[in-house]
C-alpha cells in the first residue's frame, strides 16, 4: 500500500507476527500499542486508534510485532514448578508437559499446554499464549490430544521458544489444521508422532518448515488413516547428520506423492520424507504450497 503524500490517509489491516506494510518516507521511529499488538513504525509517523492506523504524509514501513507474542498472566502470579494456570481454553502447566494422564517434569524454564475440553467438538481458533507470568511457552507436547474439534486453527500462534512438538495432534479428530504451515520450527529438536493417529485429516500444509533443528522424526504421521497429502517445501529437510524417522508414515495406507508414489508398507521410514520426484526417487511429499482453492 503506498500514499501519494498530499493529504492524510487511511489505512486498516490485521496483521500477525513478521508481517510488513510498506508505506515509507517518514521521519520518527517510535514504538506503539495499537489495539493490544506492538508494531514498530520505522522511518514514520502517524496516529493511532483502536484498529486504524492513520498516515500523515508521504509513505512508512510498519515492522509488525503483533497480536503475538501474546502475554497472559495467572491470577497467583506463580512460577513455581507444577503451577498450572488454564487461560481460554487451554490449561498450562509450567515445566511441565502433557502426558496422557495429566503432567510430566521438564528442565525447561517455561510451560506446556493442552486444551482444557478435549470433549468440545467446537472449532478451535484461540491462539496459544506466548508468554505466561513472564515464561515463555516451550512444549507443544500432546496439546490437542484426543480432541473432538472438528477444525483447528492455529494461525495465531508464536512457536520460536517451542522445543517439542511431540504427538501435539495425536488422535484429534480435526479435519483441517489451518496455519499449521507458518509454524516456526527453528527451535524444534523432537517433532515424532506429531500427527500421528489422526483419523480424519487428508491434507497437511507444511510448505514453510524449516526442519533443520529436528533430529526425532519418529512416528511423525504414523496410523493417519486418511491422510492423502503433505505438502513441503524445500526447508523440510530430513537428510542431515543425526535426524532419524523410524515408522514416520507407518500406516498411512491412503499416502500419495506428488509424482503419483503410493504407500508402500515395506517403506514407512524417513527414506520417503522428501518430495516425490516418481519412479526411482519416490517420496511421500508434494511440493508446496497447496493450489489456491
Amino acid at each position: 500500500m503506498t500514499y501519494d503524500g498530499t493529504t492524510s490517509d487511511t489505512i486498516t489491516k490485521t496483521m500477525k507476527y513478521g508481517d510488513t506494510l510498506d508505506l515509507s518516507e517518514f521521519s520518527v521511529t517510535y514504538l506503539s500499542d495499537f489495539s493490544g499488538r506492538n508494531y514498530v513504525i520505522q522511518s514514520g509517523k502517524g496516529s493511532i486508534s483502536g484498529s486504524v492506523f492513520t498516515v500523515g504524509a508521504g509513505t512508512a514501513t510498519i515492522i509488525v510485532d503483533p497480536a503475538y507474542p501474546k502475554k497472559c498472566y495467572c491470577a497467583n502470579g506463580s512460577t513455581t514448578a507444577g503451577t498450572t494456570c488454564d487461560i481460554g481454553i487451554y490449561t498450562y502447566a509450567y515445566k511441565r508437559k502433557a502426558s496422557t494422564s495429566g503432567w510430566t517434569t521438564i528442565t525447561d524454564n517455561g510451560w506446556g499446554i493442552k486444551v482444557t475440553d478435549a470433549n468440545s467438538t467446537a472449532p478451535i481458533t484461540e491462539a496459544a499464549c506466548v508468554y505466561i507470568n513472564d515464561k515463555p511457552l516451550v512444549n507443544t507436547m500432546l496439546a490437542f490430544y484426543k480432541s473432538k474439534a472438528t477444525s483447528i486453527d492455529v494461525s495465531g500462534w508464536y512457536t520460536k521458544n517451542v522445543n517439542q512438538t511431540t504427538y501435539m495432534f495425536r488422535e484429534a479428530e480435526a479435519i483441517e489444521i489451518k496455519g499449521i504451515s507458518d509454524f516456526d520450527m527453528t527451535s524444534v529438536t523432537n517433532a515424532g508422532g506429531t500427527f500421528a493417529s489422526m483419523p480424519n485429516i487428508q491434507v497437511i500444509d507444511l510448505t514453510n518448515w524449516d526442519t533443520s533443528h529436528i533430529t526425532n522424526f519418529n512416528a511423525m504421521f504414523r496410523a493417519s488413516s486418511s491422510l492423502r497429502t503433505i505438502y513441503v517445501g524445500s526447508s523440510f529437510v530430513t537428510n542431515l547428520s543425526g535426524q532419524g524417522g523410524t515408522n514416520m508414515f507407518e500406516t498411512c495406507n491412503n499416502l500419495v506423492g506428488g509424482a503419483g508414489t503410493t504407500y508402500n508398507a515395506d517403506y514407512v521410514g524417513i527414506s520417503r520424507a522428501k518430495i516425490d520426484g516418481g519412479a526411482g526417487n519416490e517420496g511421500y511429499f508434494t511440493q508446496g504450497p497447496p493450489p489456491s482453492s
